[in-house]
């Protein structure tokens, strides 16, 4: 599983050369708004780097169309699959863009963290009342970091923002949205489940209409429920934390403390993490004895996924 993060016009400048044949790519983005372009010409760069990477297309080859599911999310056409069922996932938040790559069901979630974002009326109608708890008694302590560091959003800002970002990655491991999914948090226990037998409920009530959303949204979900093990995890850390354990330089305060997240559908495989910044690309694996402080937190802020079907 290799997870790759980066700014969208630094990595759009890096890997420009790789879209040159892709005319119908460029042609698409020519009507985006600049923003727009940016991010998407960065993840199509950065995602045919990824199939580079695993030798699954040829240099100089353009990116084939990208298979879509039933509410929006992307998939690698079955050209592109080679020996494995590969899969993978993008996420981006104001300038940063990750991705996700993997030879299963894979998913990442990365969040700039926003206080203004979190209205009460949002919170109250996503998150559980352990959620709320956790989120209103940081809330109401005065975190002595925050107010030394003007770098930092209130710790409460970043908790909410963490409880988002586990929400949105579990359930786009499965092509669903986060506001019609049953999705529930225990902070205590750090495990989220996700139930999804209100769907399945729904679909089948609509199951002679194969146009229906619902139906077609349980029906990729049920197709892809098989590849997340019983030992998944969703991993979330601040991206502050992460680079510093991985002593990458960090040059961009506006981003310092985003939260990324990732959903690891399996324990065995090893985790690669790509950092894309100014003075290139540097790769590092996970576990390693090297890195035994970020496997360390990894592993304290880790939640175990519930799946009920």
């Amino acid at each position: 599983m290799h997870l790759y993060l980066g700014e969208c016009q630094l990595l759009r400048e890096r890997y420009a050369p790789l879209l040159a044949v892709d005319s119908e790519l460029l042609a698409q983005a020519e009507k985006m708004a600049p923003a727009r372009q940016d991010t998407f010409l960065a993840g199509r760069g950065l995602l045919k780097h990824a199939l580079h990477e695993h030798g699954l297309l040829p240099p100089n080859a353009p990116l084939p169309p990208l298979q879509l599911g039933a509410l929006g999310r992307p998939y690698l056409p079955p050209s592109l699959q080679g020996e494995h069922t590969w899969d993978f996932n993008l996420s981006h938040s104001h300038q940063l863009l990750a991705l996700c790559f993997g030879s299963s069901c894979v998913s990442v979630d990365v969040e700039v963290v926003n206080p203004k974002r979190w209205r009460p009326a949002l919170l109250e109608r996503v998150y559980t009342a352990a959620e709320l708890e956790a989120i209103d008694k940081l809330r109401a302590t005065v975190d002595a970091t925050t107010n030394t560091d003007s770098t930092l959003s209130p710790a409460w800002a970043v908790l909410a923002t963490k409880f988002w970002s586990m929400r949105e990655c579990l359930v786009k491991s499965l092509g669903l949205s986060v506001f019609n999914s049953y999705l529930y948090c225990h902070p205590q226990e750090q495990r989220i489940s996700l139930d999804l037998r209100p769907l399945a409920a729904a679909a089948a009530s609509t199951a002679s209409d194969s146009r229906d959303e619902t139906a077609q949204a349980w029906l990729e979900a049920q197709s892809r429920l098989s590849s997340i093990s019983a030992e998944a995890q969703i991993r979330s850390l601040s991206l502050r934390a992460c680079m510093e354990l991985c002593a990458v330089p960090w040059t961009s305060p506006t981003y310092s403390d985003a939260v990324l997240t990732w959903l690891q559908p399996t324990l065995k495989e090893s985790l690669f993490l790509s950092f894309n910044t100014t003075q290139g690309c540097t790769t590092y694996e996970l576990p390693s004895d090297k890195f035994a402080a970020l496997q360390t937190q990894l592993q304290a802020t880790s939640y175990q996924v519930v799946l009920q079907a």
